[in-house]
């Protein structure tokens, strides 16, 4: 893969070899605009982020495999297929899917993909640990639903402010809530780089499911650990009050840039979508 590589343009082909694909209309969805882009980073000679993007569908994905030696590359794509095939095939023909009915197919689109990464695991990769993050965004006429598992995360920009929509499955995240940490001891803990969510691992892996209420004009942000490892929320804040008036692939850059100016240690994926 080069150093960098924009996606908006191959999914926009692709979007008009899918029109009028499958059973009946799809229904008519609030996505305004949308930017994707994945960069392998300064440090890794490999991209194991996946990306996902279906605004036919209202469907948003990014995922952060690990495993190396190409395996964590094969987790996150298997999960990339296994959610676009059970989402397409769920919501395609339905005239409207009630905000339930949304959780449940997302809950069973993930819970598919681990087991997918589980059978490859089995027969590819015994005894390795294989494994995927996984943030999935559901762009719907009333309100956007969200699954995650791991540290990829989804942020919400409304009214010049930002916010976290999801909460990160790693250690760090638990013995906060235990009380046995605190927010400010993040930046040095070994325990932030150790997930305690995972498809395609042993342990937990079961998604968190929530709504989240939106109008027009707000951006949500999905991203890999790549970025929100490297910029502060603040700092994020700040570049896209500044810049997404100019439209959201100009502003995918400017963070990607702001990532790589301060090292680029990990792999970087961004999906930004505006309702």
């Amino acid at each position: 893969m080069g150093t960098k590589e924009t996606l908006a343009s191959k999914w926009k082909e692709k979007l008009s070899r899918l029109a009028g694909r499958g059973s009946g209309k799809l229904r008519p969805l609030s996505v305004r605009e949308f930017a994707v882009l994945t960069h392998p980073g300064l440090k890794r000679f490999q991209n194991e982020d996946s990306v996902l993007v279906r605004p036919d569908l209202g469907l948003f994905v990014v995922a952060d495999g690990m495993g190396g030696h190409s395996c964590g590359l094969q987790a996150s794509t298997l999960a990339m297929e296994q959610i676009e095939a059970y989402m397409a095939d769920y919501l395609v023909g339905r005239e409207r899917v009630s905000g339930e009915e949304a959780d449940a197919a997302l809950t069973n689109a993930v819970e598919r993909a681990h087991k997918s990464i589980r059978q490859f695991v089995a027969e590819k990769a015994p005894g390795l640990t294989v494994g995927t993050t996984v943030a999935v965004v559901l762009v719907q006429e009333e309100n956007v639903r969200v699954a995650h598992v791991g540290d990829s995360r989804l942020y919400r920009y409304s009214n010049g402010k930002l916010h976290q929509m999801t909460t990160d499955h790693n250690m760090f995240r638990d013995l906060v809530e235990m009380g046995r940490l605190t927010d400010e001891e993040g930046g040095e803990s070994p325990f932030a780089q150790t997930l305690s969510r995972a498809l395609g691992v042993q342990q937990a892996h079961q998604p968190d499911v929530q709504s989240i209420d939106s109008k027009a004009g707000d951006i949500f942000i999905l991203c890999t650990d790549g970025v929100h490892n490297v910029i502060e929320n603040g700092v994020l804040e700040l570049l896209v009050g500044d810049f997404e008036s100019k439209g959201l692939e100009p502003l995918a850059e400017i963070i990607l840039s702001e990532v790589l100016v301060r090292g680029g240690p990990d792999n970087v994926s961004l999906v930004l979508v505006r309702v």
